[in-house]
């Protein structure tokens, strides 16, 4: 399946949490300081600050359970070793709730008008920053993209029984059955002679789509197409990231959290306008509608991530859901697979619920442990990124 087009225009601004200089103290924030006496005693000193002013202290000694995870906290950031003197006085940092960015909410308008369809996106990532984007899309392009998707069985069979001799030898000749091989498998089946397998195949990987033992979407592939029409999206977006200093990590849960918040679940028919799709979307098309299941928004985060990086992403189908792994460098308590040598971090775009690189959902959690599920390499290139 080649690709049809890219987005006309693209725009993309950022709004940070900046530090306030203009007074002593950060706006309306409690500021926690510890201190460790001679004796072995913690006094915590507890300063509530609003508009930049210390308006209340409060100062108070820790209980031996406060202590005891106070100082094992400690430990555990290698600060133990050092002399009590060097850790006399530390703050612990408090995240202020107007800034928790699980409590801000996605904001989006799509639209049509004179000709174009336009997407504007407002979301916030995992470190609180606004990031706004907008971009359109020519109905035409639009709608030979989306026509490049999907087939239906009239198509297959007009493909298989054009030729006269073909048609008169049907009734004699042996055909095979082929279901669709993914979370929708008793939705879909195909009867096509076995003389016809071949430009059945040929017609469907056109199409999008993979028929060996099962037919299924050819992910991997329409990864590739849509990388080229998502490139300048996914371009514009690095580079933001890039002027603010994201950290791959960073630039990769900011994508997530587009995905997973920006973009509605929505749960997707196996066939869409009489075309047999899989229940599945492509990325385009699902930025277009604002909306999309796991196997979308999938898609769509691998798309993207494919042209941020060198990052490899697979693909992990378990019953009903679809979830993917990236290979960045993991942290302590992630959720990992291993798949060919390579250690890849586990993710959910399907969202609503925020859930950051590194932690999947408990059901997806069970499946995994207990090898119910299967890998497919979705982008598997090692991509350089002049950016």
């Amino acid at each position: 399946m080649q690709p049809a087009c890219a987005f006309d225009s693209i725009s993309f601004s950022m709004q940070t949490k900046e530090k306030d200089t203009s007074a002593k103290y950060p706006k309306n924030c409690r500021r926690i300081i510890r201190k460790i006496n001679a004796n072995g005693s913690i006094l915590e000193t507890a300063m509530t600050i609003k508009n930049g002013r210390l308006i209340k202290t409060e100062k108070r000694f820790l209980t031996n359970k406060e202590k005891a995870e106070f100082l094992s906290e400690l430990k555990r950031q290698g600060l133990s070793a050092k002399a009590q003197s060097q850790w006399e006085t530390i703050e612990v940092p408090v995240v202020r709730k107007q800034e928790n960015s699980a409590t801000q909410k996605p904001k989006k308008e799509l639209y049509t008008e004179r000709g174009k369809k336009y997407a504007q996106y407002t979301f916030y990532d995992y470190k609180g920053n606004e990031i706004h984007a907008e971009f359109s899309m020519s109905e035409d392009d639009y709608s030979y993209y989306v026509s490049k998707f999907g087939y239906t069985n009239k198509e297959i069979e007009k493909l298989c029984y054009t030729d006269k001799q073909l048609r008169a030898k049907q009734k004699a000749e042996k055909k095979r059955k082929i279901k669709s091989k993914r979370r929708r498998a008793k939705e879909h089946t195909l009867s096509i002679p076995v003389s016809c397998e071949d430009k059945t195949k040929r017609f469907l990987r056109a199409r999008g789509f993979i028929m060996n033992d099962s037919i299924y979407p050819d992910i991997t592939n329409l990864v590739e197409n849509d990388r080229h029409i998502l490139k300048i999206l996914a371009s514009e977006l690095n580079g933001t990231f890039n002027r603010h200093k994201y950290t791959d990590r960073e630039k990769i849960e900011a994508l997530l959290a587009f995905v997973q918040t920006a973009v509605d679940y929505k749960a997707l028919p196996a066939s869409e306008n009489g075309k047999y799709t899989g229940g599945l979307r492509l990325s385009a098309d699902t930025l277009i509608r604002g909306e999309g299941d796991c196997d979308a928004k999938s898609l769509l985060l691998a798309v993207l991530i494919a042209e941020t990086g060198y990052f490899k992403v697979i693909g992990i189908d378990i019953n009903k859901h679809y979830l993917i792994g990236v290979t960045m460098p993991a942290k302590e308590k992630d959720e990992t697979l291993e798949y060919k040598g390579e250690t890849y971090v586990l993710m959910e775009p399907a969202g609503p619920a925020r859930i950051p690189a590194g932690a999947i959902g408990i059901f997806s959690k069970q499946e995994i442990k207990h090898k119910r599920y299967g890998v497919e390499q979705i982008h598997g290139r090692w991509y350089v990124n002049n950016i």
